[in-house]
């Protein structure tokens, strides 16, 4: 039997107890395989659930989110960013957009998994690590 018990930081002023009745809720930015691949390793991690589904087209959302059993399915990214029932924002958009979710997701509070490549070239990337140590927020 696991033992789950960490503390997660959400955002600067609040602190919230994880555990398998209270899971960290991933919001997916993307419906393409690779955010399938990444929902499927959230599914099998204890203390986590993919919460909440943002897609180009709000009909590949609500598919994605048929196929993945994903109870939220946000019109725009910036409303799931934005959500209160996203904890953690993975973004699995096409790489060119990567850059301009992750900052919006970081100015939101929101720890942030973004998919490879985090930017296009060095400077983005530096902009966005130092975004994420200036509003202490997770990033990868």
């Amino acid at each position: 039997m696991a033992i789950f018990s960490p503390t997660i930081r959400l955002l600067s002023s609040s602190t919230r107890i994880l555990s398998p009745a209270n899971p960290i809720r991933w919001g997916i930015l993307s419906a393409g395989r690779i955010s399938s691949d990444y929902v499927k390793a959230i599914r099998v991690t204890e203390g986590a659930e993919a919460a909440a589904i943002a897609a180009r087209s709000p009909v590949t959302a609500a598919k994605f989110a048929a196929e993945h059993n994903i109870p939220n399915i946000y019109n725009s990214y910036s409303d799931l960013i934005r959500s209160d029932q996203v904890d953690v924002v993975y973004i699995g958009t096409i790489a060119d957009h990567h850059v301009q979710w992750t900052r919006e997701a970081i100015l939101a509070g929101k720890p942030v998994v973004c998919e490879k490549p985090m930017a296009l070239n060095p400077e983005d990337a530096a902009e966005l690590i130092d975004l994420a140590r200036k509003q202490n927020v997770f990033l990868m």
